[in-house]
Protein backbone atom coordinates (compact mmCIF):
# COMPACT_ATOMS: atom_id res chain seq x y z
CA UNK A 1 0.00 0.00 0.00
CA UNK A 2 2.37 2.85 0.90
CA UNK A 3 4.55 1.48 -2.12
CA UNK A 4 1.44 2.40 -3.84
CA UNK A 5 0.80 5.67 -2.46
CA UNK A 6 4.49 6.51 -3.75
CA UNK A 7 3.72 5.72 -6.75
CA UNK A 8 0.80 8.40 -6.71
CA UNK A 9 2.11 10.75 -5.23
CA UNK A 10 5.56 10.94 -7.37
CA UNK A 11 3.16 11.02 -10.73
CA UNK A 12 1.42 13.66 -9.04
CA UNK A 13 4.46 15.62 -8.69
CA UNK A 14 5.89 15.28 -12.16
CA UNK A 15 2.50 16.25 -13.51
CA UNK A 16 2.56 19.23 -11.23
CA UNK A 17 5.95 19.98 -12.36
CA UNK A 18 5.21 19.43 -15.94
CA UNK A 19 2.08 21.85 -16.01
CA UNK A 20 3.38 24.71 -13.56
CA UNK A 21 4.58 27.49 -15.49
CA UNK A 22 6.56 30.60 -13.63
CA UNK A 23 4.77 34.07 -13.24
CA UNK A 24 5.40 36.05 -16.33
CA UNK A 25 6.31 33.16 -18.08
CA UNK A 26 4.82 32.54 -21.74
CA UNK A 27 2.33 29.63 -21.89
CA UNK A 28 2.56 29.59 -25.90
CA UNK A 29 4.43 26.49 -27.38
CA UNK A 30 4.58 28.06 -30.86
CA UNK A 31 5.31 31.41 -32.38
CA UNK A 32 2.32 34.07 -32.88
CA UNK A 33 2.01 36.13 -35.74
CA UNK A 34 0.03 39.19 -36.05
CA UNK A 35 -0.29 41.74 -39.32
CA UNK A 36 -1.21 45.14 -38.00
CA UNK A 37 -4.93 46.36 -39.22
CA UNK A 38 -5.29 49.30 -37.82
CA UNK A 39 -3.48 52.44 -35.75
CA UNK A 40 -5.72 54.26 -33.80
CA UNK A 41 -8.97 53.03 -35.38
CA UNK A 42 -8.13 53.94 -39.00
CA UNK A 43 -7.16 51.26 -41.75
CA UNK A 44 -3.94 50.68 -43.28
CA UNK A 45 -2.21 52.84 -44.72
CA UNK A 46 -3.21 55.39 -41.80
CA UNK A 47 -2.16 58.33 -41.48
CA UNK A 48 0.28 59.03 -38.48
CA UNK A 49 1.67 62.78 -38.60
CA UNK A 50 1.43 65.57 -40.78
CA UNK A 51 3.69 68.44 -40.17
CA UNK A 52 3.29 72.51 -41.14
CA UNK A 53 5.53 71.79 -44.42
CA UNK A 54 2.74 69.73 -45.98
CA UNK A 55 4.67 66.13 -45.48
CA UNK A 56 2.08 63.05 -44.68
CA UNK A 57 3.83 59.87 -42.42
CA UNK A 58 1.79 57.16 -43.06
CA UNK A 59 2.27 53.51 -41.73
CA UNK A 60 1.80 50.90 -44.82
CA UNK A 61 2.01 47.65 -42.82
CA UNK A 62 3.49 45.95 -39.92
CA UNK A 63 4.38 42.07 -38.47
CA UNK A 64 4.62 41.14 -34.68
CA UNK A 65 5.84 37.79 -33.82
CA UNK A 66 5.55 36.95 -30.20
CA UNK A 67 8.05 33.61 -30.25
CA UNK A 68 8.23 30.69 -27.96
CA UNK A 69 10.55 31.80 -26.46
CA UNK A 70 8.92 34.71 -25.14
CA UNK A 71 10.95 37.16 -26.93
CA UNK A 72 9.33 39.57 -30.09
CA UNK A 73 9.59 41.06 -33.28
CA UNK A 74 8.30 43.60 -35.29
CA UNK A 75 9.25 44.25 -38.81
CA UNK A 76 7.38 48.23 -39.73
CA UNK A 77 6.56 49.42 -43.43
CA UNK A 78 6.11 53.63 -43.29
CA UNK A 79 6.04 56.35 -45.79
CA UNK A 80 6.50 59.80 -46.02
CA UNK A 81 5.31 61.61 -48.75
CA UNK A 82 5.93 65.71 -49.23
CA UNK A 83 4.33 66.73 -52.00
CA UNK A 84 5.45 65.12 -55.40
CA UNK A 85 7.73 62.65 -53.24
CA UNK A 86 7.96 59.88 -51.28
CA UNK A 87 10.18 58.05 -49.25
CA UNK A 88 9.71 54.82 -47.74
CA UNK A 89 10.96 53.07 -45.05
CA UNK A 90 11.40 49.37 -43.66
CA UNK A 91 12.59 48.96 -39.77
CA UNK A 92 12.93 46.23 -37.58
CA UNK A 93 12.35 46.22 -33.85
CA UNK A 94 13.22 42.84 -31.60
CA UNK A 95 12.80 42.22 -27.78
CA UNK A 96 11.51 40.42 -25.03
CA UNK A 97 8.23 40.05 -23.30
CA UNK A 98 6.18 38.78 -20.69
CA UNK A 99 3.06 36.97 -20.43
CA UNK A 100 0.49 37.71 -17.30
CA UNK A 101 -3.03 36.63 -18.26
CA UNK A 102 -4.35 38.32 -20.90
CA UNK A 103 -1.68 41.12 -20.76
CA UNK A 104 1.65 41.39 -22.30
CA UNK A 105 4.53 43.45 -20.96
CA UNK A 106 6.99 44.20 -23.69
CA UNK A 107 10.59 45.26 -22.84
CA UNK A 108 13.65 45.94 -24.65
CA UNK A 109 16.26 42.49 -25.43
CA UNK A 110 18.01 43.18 -22.76
CA UNK A 111 14.73 42.80 -20.25
CA UNK A 112 15.05 46.35 -19.52
CA UNK A 113 10.69 47.32 -19.64
CA UNK A 114 9.84 50.42 -21.71
CA UNK A 115 8.71 53.29 -19.73
CA UNK A 116 5.68 54.87 -20.35
CA UNK A 117 6.84 58.30 -22.10
CA UNK A 118 3.11 60.22 -22.01
CA UNK A 119 4.67 63.29 -22.47
CA UNK A 120 6.26 62.48 -25.06
CA UNK A 121 4.28 64.43 -28.53
CA UNK A 122 6.68 63.83 -31.09
CA UNK A 123 4.70 64.62 -34.25
CA UNK A 124 4.74 60.56 -35.06
CA UNK A 125 4.65 57.91 -32.90
CA UNK A 126 7.05 55.08 -33.05
CA UNK A 127 5.95 52.42 -33.51
CA UNK A 128 8.26 49.95 -32.59
CA UNK A 129 7.89 51.45 -28.43
CA UNK A 130 5.46 49.20 -27.39
CA UNK A 131 4.50 48.96 -24.18
CA UNK A 132 2.06 46.50 -23.27
CA UNK A 133 -0.76 44.71 -25.38
CA UNK A 134 -4.00 42.77 -24.40
CA UNK A 135 -4.91 39.77 -25.86
CA UNK A 136 -8.52 39.64 -28.20
CA UNK A 137 -10.38 37.12 -29.79
CA UNK A 138 -9.26 37.59 -32.76
CA UNK A 139 -5.71 39.65 -31.79
CA UNK A 140 -4.60 42.14 -29.91
CA UNK A 141 -3.88 45.44 -28.84
CA UNK A 142 -1.07 47.31 -28.59
CA UNK A 143 -0.11 50.22 -26.48
CA UNK A 144 2.88 52.31 -27.60
CA UNK A 145 5.19 53.86 -24.94
CA UNK A 146 3.41 57.12 -25.68
CA UNK A 147 0.33 55.59 -23.62
CA UNK A 148 -2.09 56.85 -26.53
CA UNK A 149 -1.26 55.40 -29.59
CA UNK A 150 -3.24 52.50 -30.36
CA UNK A 151 -2.10 49.01 -32.64
CA UNK A 152 -4.96 46.49 -33.93
CA UNK A 153 -3.25 43.49 -34.88
CA UNK A 154 -5.18 40.51 -36.41
CA UNK A 155 -3.45 37.13 -36.08
CA UNK A 156 -2.69 35.07 -39.74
Amino acid sequence: MRKSLKVVATAIAGLFVLTWSAPGASAQSADEVYELVQVDGNALPATVADDDEGCVQEVMSATLTLAADNTWRIETHKREVCGNDAEEDRDTETGRFTVDGNTIAFADDDGTPEDSDENDRAAAPDLEDLLTATRTQDGLVVTLDDGRTKLTFRRR
